[in-house]
């Protein structure tokens, strides 16, 4: 079974670029932490399930969300969804596997769930999504996609 955590960042960001509903086509399983489901502050998809995480705030520099999703993803044993350096950096030391938005993108073009990528790299750029440029270039290159 395909499970992922989903961050905070991750929903908004594919809720603002139209994309949310390919969650349930590229994942068996989306749990959604407590803490998200209050920090995304919407009215979540049915498909969402949420767990209710037993955690102690022991990082100042994540917040309650992410901290949520990793201890989630830990104690799962399943991949996670999160955009945050700092959170990644976290995840990485303990040994988590780890998407974003741009994997779940790419995954989805993989999946032919999508015809094309640049176009919600370009929305989301709109929306104040940051990326360096040499992630953007390393992003379409993954899609084999190049700006037009």
């Amino acid at each position: 079974m395909k499970k992922v955590i989903i961050d905070t960042s991750c929903l908004i960001a594919l809720e603002k670029i139209g994309l949310l509903d390919l969650l349930p086509k590229l994942y068996d399983a989306i749990l959604i932490p407590g803490e998200v489901a209050i920090e995304y502050g919407y009215p979540l998809p049915d498909w969402a399930t949420i767990i209710e995480v037993d955690f102690i705030d022991t990082n100042p520099y994540l917040g309650l969300g992410e901290l949520a999703a990793i201890h989630l993803a830990f104690h799962e044993k399943t991949l996670i969804a999160i955009d945050d350096k700092k959170a990644r950096y976290v995840a990485n030391q303990l040994g988590l596997n780890y998407t974003g938005t741009l994997g779940i993108i790419a995954k989805a073009k993989r999946k032919k769930l999508i015809v094309s990528a640049l176009p919600f790299l370009v929305n989301l750029e709109a929306i104040g999504f940051y990326m360096t440029e040499d992630l953007k270039e390393s992003f379409l290159n993954e899609v084999m996609e190049h700006e037009r």
